[in-house]
């Protein structure tokens, strides 16, 4: 009885593989069949599509060419400049002749008018390097041009000048201002220092030099009219000399030290001074800071 059972199963095993690989090949031979014959169908209506696009491409040049040498025949010939074939002047419209010749004449008014503008001068009243013939000026010369232009924006600025106290004079020192009485005594004991030149991140010479135009700033208008004074440390100035339109408000862009209260940079002229704002006091100076 045991070996017609085991006979039956190792039978059984024998023919399993076998049916079982005729069915796989029967269940996958159709979709395979299917997926070939719709990958071949989506790839001629891709084709189809592209070739419409094509040509819907290629209607769209034509018409946007008609269209264009349609607006061509509609539109008048002028007269234009060419380069081959300059158009001649009696030859253009009154109209245009008319502005040429107005142009001519601002152009030659300008160039005449040697009171009003310089060669030597900018728009903005700066004196300028020579121009591109080559010439060369003296610095003489230029002082000349600078002292020119500083005494045209004195006289325009005549109007907005601050009247100096009676009695005041540039060679005096201003008398000390009221604000000193009441100074706190904290601040009365705060000194300023100057050894800060020792430290290498002011190195204000080193910064100018390769930052030239930050220390540009135009021309200096002096509240009271007065020429300049070399002020030294010790000297006190007035309050007009100090105000916040002087102020120095980012001095580490030029490369000085933080001033704390009530210590101020101020321009004065080209030289940056150090103002005590309660007195008015010189507490430090750099002359020929500007320039």
């Amino acid at each position: 009885m045991r070996k017609i059972l085991l006979t039956m199963l190792l039978a059984g095993t024998a023919f399993s593989p076998a049916l079982g690989q005729r069915t796989a090949r029967d269940d996958w031979s159709g979709p395979r069949h299917d997926r070939s014959a719709e990958q071949s169908q989506s790839r001629e209506e891709r084709a189809q599509i592209r070739e419409e696009r094509s040509q819907a491409r290629e209607e769209r040049s034509q018409a946007r060419e008609q269209v264009r040498a349609e607006h061509a025949e509609r539109v008048e010939p002028r007269n234009v400049t060419v380069r081959d074939r300059p158009v001649e002047v009696s030859q253009m419209p009154a109209d245009v002749q008319a502005r040429r010749a107005q142009l001519k004449e601002q152009v030659r008014a300008r160039a005449d008018d040697g009171e009003r503008v310089s060669r030597n001068v900018n728009g903005r009243g700066r004196p300028t390097l020579p121009g591109s013939e080559g010439d060369r000026v003296s610095n003489a010369q230029r002082d000349q041009f600078g002292d020119a232009v500083q005494q045209r924006v004195d006289r325009r600025a005549d109007r907005h000048r601050v009247r100096a106290p009676e009695g005041a004079r540039p060679d005096r020192p201003a008398p000390l201002p009221q604000t000193a009485l009441h100074r706190d005594r904290r601040d009365r004991d705060h000194h300023w220092r100057t050894d800060w030149r020792k430290d290498h991140r002011h190195d204000w010479r080193n910064h100018r030099r390769h930052h030239r135009s930050l220390f540009h700033l135009g021309f200096y208008f002096d509240p009271f009219g007065w020429r300049y004074q070399r002020f030294n440390i010790g000297w006190r100035l007035w309050p007009s000399y100090y105000g916040s339109n002087y102020w120095l408000n980012d001095p580490s862009m030029y490369a000085l030290p933080y001033a704390p209260y009530p210590y101020r940079w101020v321009r004065y002229w080209n030289d940056a001074v150090l103002v005590d704002t309660f007195t008015g006091e010189v507490v430090d100076v750099i002359h020929d800071f500007f320039w």
